[in-house]
């Protein structure tokens, strides 16, 4: 569930995650429930993607966050 996604993202001050889902894959810009509200990408995947998390993730995502941490 997205919801889930995005309050883990919310509640550890992430700006990009990934979840795995049934659907077709998806990088999208959500807005998150913060005060003020916070901007995260959330990279949905579906399961058969789980072997090639790695190289997805480096397409996905080419660059460092702003923040400069690792997470």
């Amino acid at each position: 569930m997205r919801r889930s996604a995005e309050s883990f993202l919310n509640d550890w001050k992430l700006a990009r995650g990934v979840r795995f889902h049934l659907g077709a894959p998806v990088l999208e810009e959500i807005t998150l429930p913060s005060d003020p509200p916070a901007k995260a990408q959330l990279l949905s995947l579906p399961l058969y993607f789980a072997g090639q998390l790695d190289r997805l993730l480096a397409e996905a995502f080419p660059e460092k966050p702003r923040d400069g941490s690792s997470r």
